[in-house]
């Protein structure tokens, strides 16, 4: 019977064991999205190929569009740019990069 109930303990500590890891591994996670969307920038300039296409499909989901009364590239979608804008605004009122 007690052998039974050590295993069960052990079974139980390695399970929990895994959790708290996973626990941890979503923390980084989180922390480093933070990160990348605090400074688009650099994550553009660190990423490859293929992390740059997911990061410009993420934000300009309907691509660039050139814009000749502007003469540059511009999102097809307004109500996304504002939104960045916002953002950036936001980040540099509260004293952020």
């Amino acid at each position: 019977m007690r052998k039974v109930i050590a295993e069960r303990i052990a079974d139980i500590e390695t399970q929990l064991k895994a959790l708290e890891n996973e626990h941890s591994t979503i923390r980084d996670l989180i922390e480093s999205a933070r990160v990348q969307v605090l400074d688009l920038a650099k994550t553009w300039q660190n990423a490859g190929p293929n992390e740059q296409r997911e990061l410009q499909n993420s934000l300009f989901p309907e691509g660039l569009m050139w814009s000749h009364e502007n003469d540059y590239f511009e999102p097809g979608n307004i109500t996304l740019s504002q939104a960045v804008a916002e953002l950036v605004d936001g980040l540099i009122k509260d004293g952020r990069p």
